[in-house]
């Protein structure tokens, strides 16, 4: 019978923490819909705008700063915000439109890793070519430092992930071209889902290379080997996922 009981107390207990956890997760999407609403709709903070710091915005929500961090990873992988590593949260340079279906529908779709893999594997290796004759030299060097992030973060042993997101997604903008900017969310939305591969740091520390050389030919606005480094990087990231 006292085996019995400590057996309840644990199913108890196990419940209630699966309870506990997914009240979290609804309380960090309830919270990334209502940041959303107040740029989106309100525009109290406008694009390139800095939020203000963790706890403030905490506590102007009322939630733990664990819940915003879920929340503000939900809407940086749907291109809302962009978390800069040393400076704070600010507001994308480019927020998509509330009409584009892609993004509310995308955040909800299970799609494999690997589909998402292959949507990129036909884009941007084209995005990355119109990048290179079309980045101005400051977008260029934008990326560059980027790059430097990734691997810093890397070296440190930290999550590389929201660098990873912001060097790939400013290649896609340094495109400028508007429907490119749609399949953002797509981008994001990848590397996002990478967390949850169990080699990733590995699979980071292999494909980092990759980055060096792609920064290396847009510094030397030379198309067709940046084009071929891009494909050369997604079809490794392919080859890991097999």
């Amino acid at each position: 019978m006292l085996v019995n009981a400590l057996n309840d107390r644990l199913l108890d207990k196990g419940c209630k923490l699966t309870v506990r956890m997914a009240e979290n997760k609804n309380l960090a999407q309830k919270t990334a819909n209502v940041l959303s609403r107040i740029i989106l709709e309100d525009g109290e903070y406008g694009p390139g705008q800095k939020l203000p710091n963790e706890n403030a915005l905490a506590e102007r929500f009322g939630i733990s700063r664990t819940t915003l961090r879920e929340a503000i990873k939900t809407l940086s992988a749907g291109g809302i915000l962009e978390v800069r590593h040393g400076r704070g949260t600010f507001v994308a340079e480019q927020l998509p439109k509330r009409s584009d279906p892609s993004l509310p529908e995308l955040m909800r779709m299970k799609i494999e890793l690997k589909d998402l893999v292959e949507v990129r594997m036909i884009i941007e290796p084209q995005v990355a070519a119109l990048a290179c004759t079309r980045a101005t030299d400051k977008e260029i060097a934008y990326i560059s430092e980027l790059e430097l992030e990734v691997e810093r973060l890397l070296k440190m042993g930290e999550d590389t992930t929201d660098a990873d997101i912001a060097f790939h997604t400013a290649i896609l903008r340094a495109a400028h071209n508007v429907f490119f900017l749609h399949i953002e969310p797509v981008v994001r939305r990848c590397l996002s889902d990478q967390r949850t591969l169990k080699a990733n740091e590995s699979l980071k520390k292999s494909l980092l290379p990759d980055h060096t050389m792609i920064v290396e030919f847009l510094q030397k606005r030379d198309v067709e080997s940046v084009e071929s480094a891009v494909r050369i990087h997604l079809h490794r990231l392919m080859d890991r996922l097999d």
